[in-house]
C-alpha cells in the first residue's frame, strides 16, 4: 500500500519492509479518539486533509476502508492516516464518513469551543453504541 501511496503529506513513509514487518515513519500525533479523551481541539482542517487524502487514495485505484478515530492523528493542526493495511479490499466502509457527519454536526457545535476531556468508558460506549446501530441498520 505505502508504494502505492508513495509520498504525501497525510499518510506515513515507508522505509522498508520485509515478510512479516514494515518500517515506518514514526508520527508523533495524537489519535482523534485520544484527542477526545484529553480535551484536545480538532480543527477541520483534519478532517480536510483525511478528506483530500481518501480521495487521492481512490485516484490511485485504492479502496480505502478502516479509517476512524483510532487510525487517524492530529499532527500540528494536520490530519494523517496512520493505517491503510487494509485499502487494497474491495469492501465498502462507512467509518469515516460517518465520522466525518459526528463531527459537523455534534462535534463542531457542541464540544469545539467548550473541549471537554471525555473518559474512556464513555468514548468506549459511544464505540460500542456505533457497532448496535452499524448492525441494527444493516439487518433492517
Amino acid at each position: 500500500m505505502y508504494e502505492t501511496l508513495g509520498e504525501h503529506p497525510a499518510y506515513s513513509q515507508c522505509y522498508g519492509y520485509g515478510e512479516r514487518h514494515l518500517i515506518l515513519k514514526r508520527i508523533k500525533g495524537v489519535t482523534l479518539y485520544d484527542c477526545l479523551h484529553k480535551g484536545i481541539k480538532i480543527p477541520q482542517t483534519v478532517i480536510r486533509d483525511v478528506d483530500n487524502a481518501l480521495s487521492y487514495a481512490r485516484g490511485l485505484g485504492l479502496f480505502p476502508r478502516d479509517v476512524h478515530g483510532k487510525n487517524v492523528m492530529l499532527l500540528d493542526g494536520r490530519g494523517i492516516i496512520v493505517d491503510v493495511s487494509d485499502f487494497c479490499k474491495r469492501e465498502k466502509c462507512s467509518k469515516w464518513n460517518d465520522l466525518r457527519k459526528a463531527y459537523y454536526r455534534v462535534y463542531l457545535p457542541v464540544f469545539y469551543n467548550y473541549p471537554v476531556k471525555l473518559p474512556y468508558p464513555v468514548l468506549n460506549a459511544v464505540r460500542i453504541g456505533y457497532r448496535w446501530y452499524k448492525k441494527w441498520k444493516r439487518s433492517n
